[in-house]
């Protein structure tokens, strides 16, 4: 900022002079030149686009999907997502990893219940020695659903499975009201924690976010009351690509393979996270 306004002020006393003497002409030529120079230099990796000083941002994350496999909740695919907070492909950083196979494509889009991931590098993982990713995770269920007086009311059930940090998106196409509860000890005592009428949305979706410090609540209940006598399930399929529930549960951890991929990046990469991005493993449910 400081160095256009310097120049924006030496411009504005050297224009009249040189359009009165017939110089402009040469002035605005030197400038278009040196503004090519420098594009090249940097296209042609002259002067590195990214050093230890001018770092690449990145954000790095372990995904694992979790859906229905014969009406039981279980992981269904799990892989490690790469993407750029800064503008540009990532076609520096892939011969770095590319023995973990990794692939870039702008088709890859993960949606990550605050943000979408529009382009990016995906790897499939599998389960390796050490990782229990697969063993242990969250659950989301549908505990209880009827009809009172026209109006549809559904309870469900969320585990977190210790983590402490997590993100939960509400369909409001249809939803009149909800209620969280936290889940104490012993079971059966609950605490409120949000109730809200006419929930606001933004795109149609109302956000939820929880973070707590270590020993804080892992089980939670969630009570939606519908607008029609419909089921949640047979409402949802006419909007937001029949999601009613997304839930993102962060854990502070890092993978066998993650921990791969961190150390065979250049030295020139910097791991950023904005306060919506998920920690080093995620889950992700979606409902229904």
């Amino acid at each position: 900022m400081l160095i256009a306004a310097v120049i924006c002020l030496f411009l504005v006393y050297i224009f009249p002079i040189a359009h009165r003497s017939g110089g402009l002409k040469w002035i605005l030529c030197g400038n278009l030149l040196s503004f090519l120079l420098a594009i090249s230099l940097i296209g042609f990796e002259v002067i590195p686009p990214f050093t230890e000083n001018t770092c690449r941002v990145l954000n790095a994350v372990q995904v694992v999907e979790i859906g229905s496999i014969d009406g039981v909740q279980k992981p269904t695919s799990s892989f490690l997502s790469l993407s750029s907070f800064t503008p540009g492909k990532l076609t520096r950083e892939i011969p770095y990893i590319k023995d973990e196979g990794f692939s870039c494509e702008k088709t890859n889009v993960i949606d990550m219940v605050t943000y979408d991931i529009k382009y990016g590098c995906v790897s499939a993982t599998g389960h390796e020695s050490g990782d229990n990713i697969l063993t242990v995770y969250p659950k989301l269920e549908l505990v209880e659903e009827k009809v009172l007086n026209g109006e549809t009311l559904a309870k469900f059930h969320l585990d977190a499975e210790g983590s402490l940090r997590w993100v939960l998106a509400l369909n409001t196409t249809s939803l009149k009201s909800f209620q969280l509860d936290e889940v104490r000890e012993p079971p059966g005592e609950r605490h409120m924690l949000a109730l809200r009428q006419n929930p606001a949305s933004v795109e149609g979706w109302h956000i939820i976010q929880f973070v707590s410090g270590r020993g804080g609540p892992t089980k939670f209940d969630l009570s939606l009351t519908s607008l029609h006598s419909a089921p949640f399930k047979t409402i949802s399929e006419t909007f937001h690509n029949g999601l009613l529930l997304k839930w993102r549960t962060d854990v502070n951890m890092t993978t066998a393979k993650l921990e791969r991929t961190i150390k065979r990046l250049p030295k020139w990469v910097s791991f950023f996270g904005k306060s919506t991005s998920p920690y080093p493993l995620t889950y992700l449910i979606k409902y229904p």
